[in-house]
């Protein structure tokens, strides 16, 4: 039985979660009262919440956090199509934005601040900003970063609206063809670093650099690194009894550097996570599952790897070394350790209008001196450092 909201007009339900919701509720549907739809901000109508919270199985399910509304408009401007996924920063939304001709597909974050005192809204109104005009430069000046399109703030909480990039994360791609072979891995993480070298220039440090986090774009299949943490710690921040905000650490716990787990990230975190992230491409298995070294406290991972070249299992073990002074200082230096085995592709760090290589082998040999002295250059500035 449903509910008609007041005052008539378009009545819609969104059948398809109707079902959903009944089909999980089918042995303790005595427990839940209606599922009903009333009017939201956009004039429009969805399943807006259940009149009662039902635990089955341990899962809590609430209509109103399962499900944003189809057809809610945001900032007058970005119409939601579906949730993409959700965290303890928030939600995640796909979206079409309805102010551009082609009405192109965007991705929205939405982050609620982790407190309700009002003076810390307001500072955390500020480092929204201040954070949001990174994510802007970052996203104009390379093509493997997406562009932010806007922000803004509407009902106490927060919004960035981001390129949507059409592809596949590595964890998904892992799931669903397998481990990969030592040459793909090479030439995912040369591209990576090349990234990293990049935002690092810009003194900026990833701190979630996980397969997750990686979307292989179908248009030209090169890596795309998504969700930056910058933003996130914003919105994760914990309020003591004197109204001090205090940083929690940000990343995932199975990809994250010990230095970072203590609230110390520094650039040789993020390869650290690059390092266990390729590690997980050749593997097929979550750094949690594999085994620790009980003297050095680092993942013993080659046994559970197919065939490795000695070399490239030495610059990975290197890249996750459990002291951030064993390992490589910089992206460009890590970069340099895998130059003498495969030719990484080239990217300009002023311009979006970056070399994509996407397996198109024609392009190595032509793009190979310009790497090397470039290589090499990053060399010679290290020294001199």
């Amino acid at each position: 039985m449903y509910k008609r909201p007041p005052e008539g007009g378009e009545y819609k339900i969104v059948v398809d979660r109707i079902i959903e919701i009944k089909k999980k509720l089918k042995d303790t549907d005595t427990q839940s009262k209606l599922i009903h739809a009333e009017p939201n901000g956009s004039g429009k109508y969805g399943i807006l919440a259940l009149e009662s919270k039902v635990e089955i199985n341990g899962e809590l399910l609430l209509a109103a956090e399962q499900q944003q509304s189809i057809d809610r408009i945001l900032n007058n401007r970005y119409r939601v199509i579906k949730k993409l996924g959700e965290g303890g920063f928030g939600l995640t939304l796909l979206a079409e934005d309805m102010q551009m001709p082609s009405h192109r597909h965007c991705v929205i974050k939405q982050l609620k601040p982790n407190t309700k005192n009002p003076k810390i809204d307001q500072s955390v109104r500020e480092r929204f900003a201040q954070e949001a005009a990174v994510l802007e430069k970052l996203g104009e000046g390379h093509s493997q970063i997406p562009e932010l399109y806007g922000h803004f703030e509407e009902d106490g909480l927060f919004f960035l609206a981001q390129e949507w990039i059409d592809g596949e994360t590595l964890s998904d791609k892992v799931k669903n063809g397998g481990k990969m072979s030592e040459h793909e891995v090479k030439e995912i993480l040369a591209s990576l670093l090349l990234v990293l070298d990049y935002i690092h220039e810009k003194q900026i440090i990833h701190r979630d650099v996980k397969p997750q986090n990686i979307l292989f774009r179908k248009s030209d299949s090169q890596p795309v690194l998504i969700d930056f943490g910058v933003v996130k710690e914003t919105f994760d921040r914990e309020v003591d009894t004197l109204g001090c905000d205090v940083t929690a650490s940000m990343g995932t716990p199975q990809f994250m550097a010990p230095e970072q787990a203590a609230g110390r990230p520094e650039y040789a975190s993020d390869l650290y996570s690059l390092g266990l992230t390729a590690i997980y491409l050749l593997t097929g298995i979550w750094p949690q599952e594999l085994e620790t070294d009980a003297q050095t406290r680092e993942i013993v991972w080659r046994d559970r790897a197919g065939k490795v070249s000695v070399r490239f299992g030495a610059v990975l073990d290197k890249a996750i070394r459990f002291h951030p002074r064993a390992r490589f200082k910089t992206a460009k230096e890590m970069l340099l350790a895998l130059q003498e085995q495969i030719t990484p592709p080239v990217a300009s760090s002023d311009s979006r209008k970056t070399v994509a290589t996407g397996g198109k082998k024609t392009l190595i040999f032509g793009i190979f001196a310009i790497a090397i002295i470039a290589l090499g250059a990053g060399v010679f500035y290290l020294k001199k450092s």
